[in-house]
């Protein structure tokens, strides 16, 4: 039956004495591969323990393992699992929080009216979006409007909108302290009017006709 010694007291007195698992297998009498696995797992017979106390002029209790020392090695091994477990724990977590991350479709259509010159324009866009995070389209007569998708707390999508110039400025709504908001459900209607020359009407509906791929 083998015992449990510790390795690295055998390894001590090798390089202590400047030896290779060669060296110490051919002093005592066992093969390399035998002195290679007792360094290795720290399990030897009673006969393979004798041979290379003999061989490093050791009595064979020199290399047993300590109380203390087994307690230690079994609280790390302990200690190194419940790390792992967190690790994994948090780990696993994360990735599904990546890949479980809600994604909605919807329509957004956009037509505006030159009231001076008297021309429509008029564009539909499409898009899959992230709850959470914020979407940014670029429309004509440069305009930029922004979404933002979340969970509300009747566990539906609603949407917080703006729109803005493309230097940033803030149209709709009017004030920061204000919003812009609809479930994705009902939908979001925005109107939009430049000096009497410009009108723009901007609807968000929930994409239902296509399948996201």
């Amino acid at each position: 039956m083998d015992m449990k010694i510790d390795s690295r007291l055998i390894i001590k007195e090798r390089n202590v004495r400047a030896w290779s698992q060669q060296h110490l297998a051919s002093v005592s009498g066992l093969s390399l591969r035998t002195i290679q696995r007792l360094e290795k797992s720290g399990l030897s017979s009673q006969d393979s323990l004798q041979a290379i106390s003999s061989a490093l002029d050791k009595e064979p209790a020199y290399f047993f393992v300590r109380e203390e020392q087994a307690n230690i090695s079994v609280y790390n091994a302990k200690f190194y699992t419940l790390c792992a477990s967190i690790i994994i724990t948090l780990l696993g977590g994360f990735l599904f929080s990546t890949v479980s991350a809600e994604t909605v479709g919807m329509k957004i259509n956009y037509d505006s009216k030159s009231l001076d010159a008297g021309y429509e324009d008029k564009g539909i866009w499409e898009s899959f979006v992230t709850v959470g995070s914020e979407s940014k389209f670029e429309l004509p007569n440069d305009l930029v409007l922004n979404i933002r998708a979340k969970i509300n707390s009747d566990k539906e999508v609603e949407l917080s909108t703006e729109l803005r110039s493309a230097s940033g400025e803030l149209l709709i709504p009017y004030s920061s302290d204000s919003v812009i908001s609809g479930t994705l459900r009902e939908g979001v209607d925005i109107s939009y009017e430049k000096d009497s020359q410009l009108s723009v009407v901007i609807t968000i509906r929930e994409l239902t006709d296509i399948t996201k791929q």
